[in-house]
């Protein structure tokens, strides 16, 4: 396993290397598109290399070894009782003033996983 510090070191040196060539594609006359655009990938290989480093951005998996299996979440399992039914109200009847206020609220999801007596879905 190579050190992360060996990778910070090798993101800045390619980060400040692609700056260079930016700055030598904006004043120099010949070459001056080549310069900019690999001068633009040096810096987003730099600056990708630190990111994913740091574990900012996740490393992508090309093929190689399958991370690890997450451990079950420690967030506990949040079932909300049902809302009682209603029967449905005739036409003729008076009622409560109808619009957003007086709907019931919608279902809202649970929180974590499932438990394991608990039907998949």
């Amino acid at each position: 396993m190579i050190p992360p510090a060996v990778m910070y070191f090798l993101g800045a040196v390619l980060a400040v290397w692609g700056a260079y060539r930016v700055y030598l594609g904006r004043r120099a006359t010949k070459g001056r598109g080549s310069h900019l655009v690999f001068g633009v990938i040096y810096v987003a290989m730099g600056l990708f290399l630190v990111l994913t480093t740091a574990r900012v951005i996740p490393a992508p998996n090309f093929g190689g070894r399958r991370p690890p299996p997450r451990a079950p979440s420690t967030v506990p399992f949040v079932r909300l009782p049902r809302p009682p039914a209603t029967q449905p109200r005739a036409a003729s009847q008076p009622g409560p003033a109808t619009g957003p206020a007086s709907r019931p609220a919608p279902a809202t999801p649970t929180i974590g996983p499932a438990p394991a007596s608990a039907p998949a879905k």
